[in-house]
């Protein structure tokens, strides 16, 4: 009887250990596109890195578009969340609405290389121009334009490379806190102007980190007080969406380190300067 006991215990055990590694671990790629899919996933800011029909995650969509003679690959990447049907795709995604190209300079066994900042392009889905018959047509799109960037038939530049290890879950290494996000997004929002004592904080995801460990994410949160009454049945819905870097420590520098957003489709540009204003890939001191 007591064996049985530790038995169904054991069994009681691992499966709530499976249940939480399910819904707390980042989604785990299944695809034979592993090195595609570490390049965008750590340049497509708020990249979940899967799709979503409900509870259910697939796989994002991965094509190949083109091959340079030096091997680089420019290809398509998609993620959303909303109902999986791949022909009314665009239609039906309301999460990660955009669609996004992108240029891998090199893979080996165990890493891929990339111009980070300058190696992904992203589309919204409302924009119907790039579109052709309901799927998205990269000819449409700025794609001559990323070649140039990405050094498109030209002798392969590693040194110019940011190199990253191969992927199926991206994760960092500093497990910030939900508390955390949630004291720090709480004070960014009451000292612009946000009178409510609601918990803001609602998820956040990984985006990628630099040489020396700092790591960038994003953080979504909801607020019900807009007009600076506080919070009532009747308060408006407030929408905030941050990028937020911390230092290797898990520290932050304080007036750099968090910057909302209004487009985190367009954002590119602005995430590649909030890098710099925080030293970026230049080393870091520990106090």
């Amino acid at each position: 009887m007591k064996k049985l006991k530790s038995t169904v215990l054991f069994i009681i055990v691992t499966v709530f250990c499976v249940f939480c590694q399910g819904c707390f671990l980042p989604y785990k790629y299944k695809g034979e596109r592993v090195d595609l899919y570490t390049v965008a996933v750590n340049n497509i800011f708020k990249a979940s890195g899967y799709i979503s029909n409900g509870e259910v995650l697939f796989d994002p969509i991965i094509e190949i578009i083109e091959e340079d003679r030096y091997g680089r690959v420019m290809f398509y990447y998609y993620e959303g969340c909303g109902y999986y049907d791949k022909e009314h795709m665009y239609e039906s995604a309301y999460f990660n609405d955009s669609y996004t190209i992108l240029v891998m300079q090199k893979k080996t066994d165990s890493y891929v290389y990339f111009y980070e900042d300058y190696c992904y392009e992203s589309y919204k889905i409302e924009d119907k121009k790039f579109l052709k018959d309901g799927v998205f047509d990269y000819t449409k799109s700025n794609s001559s334009e990323l070649k140039e960037l990405n050094d498109w038939n030209k002798e392969i530049h590693e040194e110019k490379c940011t190199k990253k290890p191969l992927t199926t879950r991206n994760k960092g290494k500093l497990n910030v806190s939900e508390e955390t996000f949630e004291n720090i997004i709480s004070n960014y929002a009451k000292n612009t102007g946000y009178k409510g004592d609601d918990h803001i904080y609602r998820y956040d995801i990984y985006n990628t980190s630099d040489t020396y460990g700092r790591e960038l994410y994003y953080v979504w949160g909801v607020g019900r007080d807009v007009y600076g009454e506080g919070v009532s049945p009747t308060s408006k819905t407030q929408y905030y969406e941050f990028a937020i870097i911390f230092n290797p420590d898990g520290s932050y520098t304080e007036d750099t380190f968090i910057i909302e957003l209004q487009d985190t489709i367009n954002c590119k540009n602005q995430i590649f300067s909030f890098k710099q204003l925080n030293q970026w890939n230049e080393p870091y001191i520990f106090n």
